[in-house]
Parts: structure tokens; C-alpha cells; sequence
């Protein structure tokens, strides 16, 4: 059984598809304006203004941003990308975004996928138009209304990327992934061997090929297509996913305690800013 950690390469691979698939859709749905920033407000438990404390869906939407498990809690991890975005361009003399409830701006889909919205949505971006926001570089301004946020950001891609490699690279997890690859090979008709790459890997290279050929003839079906190859994809990762997500969950509490009081400052930010969750 190959056991390597693999986070580059099956970043890139879902990138690659992102790319194919962002915008194929022939009909986009109008954008639902939902800023989810209001004036600033100070943090509450139960209605009392408490310094020392946290909203509870606030801090718990911060938990799901810094150390994501997948499964629907994507959805409100999404949400908490877009916001601390949004209220980063405004500081830095930008505007907000539009829509903090997209949901094509996804993660890594091979270690926190929600399968439920890849059935739904696809694998990428929704049909239609990007949602408007002005993005912002590395710019310090971006962190005047959330000075926390950069160390939050720096625990997801060290503690929690060690978290998810240790995680990944586990003999039951690895698998898992075996079999969701034959069963991807069993679906598509494809031949899923690929030097340096598990067979669920190498699926978003070949699917990626088949939405760009697609695009050739129509948006229409490249869409068609790319919807096809998503949808098999989450009823293959079902078994994995929901290992793969178990055995994070049951690292996370840790990290939650070792890292509190800085996760619980960036949830007090938030709401000083004004960020409904």
C-alpha cells in the first residue's frame, strides 16, 4: 500500500479542475446580496456583554475555519473565508463581497470534502459569475479589524497540515482511498495508474481532460459532463470521507484547547466588526 503525504499534489489536482469547471454553466442563477456584517456590535454570552468570552456559533465557526474536518461543516467554513476576506478589503479601502454564502470557494476536496455539495454543486465553483469582491494581497491593512487572523491562518497550515497528513497517511485511511479507487476505475471505465498518485488523485487529471473536452463542443456540456464526473466522485469518497472525517474530529479537540484563547480573540474580532455568523 503507498502511504506518502500527498497535500501538494492533490491540492493541485483539484485546482485543476476548479479551473475547468468554474463558470460552465449556460443559465447562472442570480447572486443573493448576504453581507452578514453588521454595525459593530461587542460579544455576547446569553445577551451579556462578556470581554473574556465568545458568541458560541461564532467561535465555533472559527474552530471549523482553523482546523477543518469536511462534511457540511464546509459550508460555514466557506462562509468564515469569504468574511474574513471581505472585512480585510474593506480596511484596506476595498468593498465588501456580495455573497459570504458562496460556496465555490472550497478547500482541498480529496481531504475535507462535503460530499453533499459536490452532489449538489460540483466539484468547483456554482454555475454562474464569481460573486463580486475586492481581494486583497498581504497587504497589513488587511489585518487592522482582525489582528488575530494571521496566526489563525498560520495554525491551518502548520499544527492542523501535520494533523491532516498524520491522519491521511494512516494504513485505514489509505485504505479507504484503495477503495474508492476501484470503485472510481469501476464507474468512469478508466484506468486510474498513475506513478506518484492514488487512484482518487489521478480522477480529478482525467476529469478535469473530459470537462475540457467537453467544453469544446458546448458549456452546456461541459457542464453536463463535469456534473457527471462530480457526482461519481462523491459516491465513490463516501466510505473515505466519512473515515477521513471521523479521525480529524477526534484530533481537533486538542488543538482547540492548546490554541483557545487565540481562536477566541479572533471571535471577539469578528464581532467587534460586525460579522454575524
Amino acid at each position: 500500500m503507498r502511504k506518502t503525504a500527498t497535500f501538494a499534489v492533490s491540492g493541485a489536482l483539484v485546482v485543476v479542475l476548479a479551473s475547468a469547471l468554474a463558470g460552465c454553466s449556460p443559465t447562472p442563477p442570480p447572486v443573493t446580496s448576504a453581507p452578514g456584517v453588521q454595525e459593530s456590535a461587542p460579544s455576547t454570552i446569553n445577551g451579556n456583554a462578556d470581554p473574556g468570552a465568545a458568541d458560541p456559533q461564532l467561535l465555533a465557526d472559527v474552530i471549523d475555519y482553523a482546523f477543518p474536518v469536511g462534511g457540511n461543516q464546509m459550508l460555514r467554513t466557506m462562509r468564515m473565508m469569504r468574511a474574513t476576506s471581505s472585512i480585510g478589503a474593506v480596511d484596506c479601502g476595498g468593498e465588501p463581497f456580495e455573497n459570504l454564502n458562496y460556496t465555490g470557494d472550497r478547500l482541498d476536496q480529496l481531504l475535507y470534502p462535503d460530499l453533499d455539495l459536490i452532489r449538489e454543486k460540483g466539484m468547483s465553483n456554482e454555475p454562474g459569475p464569481r460573486p463580486a469582491g475586492t481581494r486583497v494581497g498581504d497587504d497589513s491593512c488587511r489585518y487592522k479589524s482582525l489582528p488575530s487572523l494571521n496566526k489563525v491562518i498560520d495554525l491551518n497550515f502548520g499544527i492542523w497540515s501535520d494533523a491532516t497528513r498524520e491522519v491521511w497517511n494512516r494504513d485505514d485511511i489509505q485504505a479507504e482511498v484503495s477503495k474508492a479507487g476501484v470503485c472510481l476505475e469501476k464507474k468512469t471505465g478508466w484506468s486510474l495508474v498513475k506513478a506518484g498518485a492514488t487512484k482518487a488523485e489521478y480522477f480529478f487529471i482525467k476529469a478535469d481532460s473530459a470537462v475540457v473536452s467537453a467544453a469544446n463542443l458546448s458549456e452546456e456540456k461541459s457542464y453536463k459532463v463535469g456534473m457527471k464526473y462530480s457526482r461519481i466522485f462523491a459516491d465513490c469518497m463516501d466510505d473515505y470521507s466519512a473515515a477521513m472525517r471521523a479521525a480529524l474530529q477526534a484530533k481537533r479537540p486538542v488543538a482547540v484547547e492548546q490554541n483557545r484563547e487565540l481562536l477566541t480573540s479572533l471571535a471577539q474580532e469578528l464581532s467587534a466588526a460586525g460579522y454575524v455568523p
